[in-house]
């Protein structure tokens, strides 16, 4: 910044008070995000969310008025949020998904998506794709929400039912992925976890799944605490899976098999634990939900069990009969 001088007003013996002027040198040219309007009829607006997204700059914001939008859309640039104060967005066809993310950091919030037999509601793919999933209604997919080659996505306060084979699918060592906060209903599994690394699943509840509430296939070093499962055929199942944590759940009324009080915790197909024992994995630890203690059943004080627990407990009822 320069500075010259001016003359001011005289001064007590009649000399020019001189003052500092101060020169503005020109600025570098800066960019100002800017908001973007959807509006189905709205003059002045644009008519749908292709459009505006195809005119954002990274960092924009593309705001959608409430309304009806049938359309396939992918958010390919960077920091872009989606606000879709509750509009709806219909995929034009089972071929298409409605909404793909392959930038960064981008935010899609408030939609209610109506998927129509497309393989994905929300598809977040990409080694460079970051996106925050928040507050959407998703149903009619086959899966609701992928997760796919290595990308980061976090899932919140969303609500995902009627989806066919899954709810949520992470896949193709995704990164850092978060389920959190999530109601999922009636879908084939609640949140299937796949060939990934370093994923938290909290503080869901899952409900009335085909298969199975959660599953972990070929996963290591991820968190599964505090959901809360309910009617789903099974609980939680692990396979080929290790360095995990799994505590806190509350599971209640899993499959044909269910005891009040029961943790739903197992191989397919096989007895609970023998899979990961066989390869030399670490049992997970488990949290169960207390119950009424009643003849026959398994009771226990630190609320913690280990994968193989139901296969010793036909040999302690015998020992018990023998010693009578």
């Amino acid at each position: 910044m320069a500075q010259a001088t001016t003359r001011g007003p005289q001064g007590l013996n009649g000399d020019r008070i001189k003052r500092p002027l101060l020169q503005l040198e020109r600025l570098e040219d800066r960019w100002v995000p800017a908001v973007l309007t959807v509006d189905p009829v709205k003059a002045g607006t644009f008519h749908s969310i292709g459009a505006a997204l195809t005119a954002a700059a990274d960092g924009d914001t593309v705001q959608v008025n409430p309304g009806t939008y049938t359309e396939s859309v992918t958010i390919a640039k960077n920091n872009i949020t989606l606000d879709g104060n509750i509009a709806t967005i219909n995929a034009p066809d089972a071929a298409h998904n409605p909404l793909t993310v392959t930038g960064k950091g981008d935010v899609i919030k408030g939609f209610t998506v109506d998927a129509k037999g497309a393989q994905a509601g929300v598809l977040v793919t990409g080694p460079l794709a970051s996106a925050v999933v928040h507050g959407l209604t998703i149903s009619n997919a086959n899966i609701g929400v992928v997760i796919s080659n290595s990308a980061s996505a976090q899932v919140d306060t969303s609500i995902i039912n009627n989806n066919v084979s899954a709810g949520i699918k992470v896949d193709q060592a995704a990164r850092g992925v978060k389920v959190l906060d999530t109601k999922l209903d009636h879908n084939g599994q609640g949140v299937f976890v796949l060939n990934s690394s370093n994923v938290t699943v909290s503080r869901n509840t899952i409900t009335n799944s085909a298969e199975s509430g959660i599953l972990l296939t070929s996963v290591t070093v991820s968190t599964v605490d505090s959901n809360i499962l309910t009617g789903n055929k099974t609980g939680i199942v692990l396979t080929s899976s290790f360095g995990n944590s799994v505590s806190n759940n509350h599971l209640l009324q899993q499959g044909e098999r269910h005891r009040p009080g029961r943790q739903q915790f197992q191989q397919p197909d096989q007895q609970p634990g023998l899979a990961q024992r066989r390869q030399g994995h670490l049992p997970a630890r488990l949290e169960q939900q207390p119950a009424p203690r009643r003849a026959g059943a398994l009771q226990h004080s630190g609320g913690h069990l280990h994968q193989g627990w139901e296969q010793q407990l036909p040999q302690r009822r015998l020992q018990r009969r023998q010693q009578r």
